[in-house]
């Protein structure tokens, strides 16, 4: 099987849509499935595929089967000021109170069901940060802790060198900022450990 990362394009957009309806949290009862708390409009993806640069998607036999979306501080800056991120405001706020320069956030990651478990994951993450460490010096990521608790994703992050640094609660959710360092110019990716996020 032939296996490719690749920058993402208007073609892909509805591909993602579909991918990340798929991983969307959703509850009934006493019973929930998914993690993603914000899944997009297609016209949301659109909007930040054409905002945004750092984009990726992973290929399987040319089937898309995985995408990562990730905004740097300049994106983040512009895309907060037309209202796009207001659902984050806070996790951003606590962020930029980190002091941290040159830095990637990873908004979204998913795997298509069928291909989760399966490393697709891992290998979309490893070519991104590849990628992200030509440019950046730090990565950060949120993810659900509240009302449930993504533990998959929260291994996921951790086992790939990520540390926690703080919960933020943001609007009726809490979620954890989790953060990485990257050594640009180095063949490895190593992790910074940090104790808090300092919130104005």
């Amino acid at each position: 099987m032939r296996i490719q990362f690749a920058r993402a394009t208007a073609q892909s957009v509805a591909q993602i849509k579909e991918i990340g309806e798929s991983v969307a949290y959703r509850s009934t009862g006493d019973f929930s499935q998914g993690f993603l708390f914000n899944p997009m409009t297609f016209e949301q993806y659109r909007h930040r595929l054409e905002r945004t640069n750092h984009t990726y998607i992973t290929l399987a036999d040319s089937q898309l089967v995985g995408y990562i979306i990730g905004y740097s501080e300049s994106e983040l800056a512009s895309l907060r000021k037309s209202g796009s991120l207001s659902h984050k405001s806070d996790i951003l706020t606590a962020i930029n109170g980190l002091g941290m320069k040159n830095f990637i956030f990873i908004d979204q990651l998913a795997v298509k069901p069928g291909y989760q478990r399966k490393r697709y994951g891992t290998y979309l993450l490893r070519q991104y940060t590849r990628m992200a460490r030509k440019k950046f010096k730090h990565a950060f990521c949120d993810i659900g802790h509240a009302p449930v608790r993504n533990e998959a994703s929260v291994k996921f992050v951790l086992k790939h060198g990520w540390s926690l640094c703080c919960e933020v609660d943001n609007q009726d959710k809490t979620y954890g900022v989790y953060s990485r360092e990257l050594r640009v110019g180095n063949d490895t990716v190593t992790d910074q450990r940090m104790t808090a996020c300092h919130t104005p």
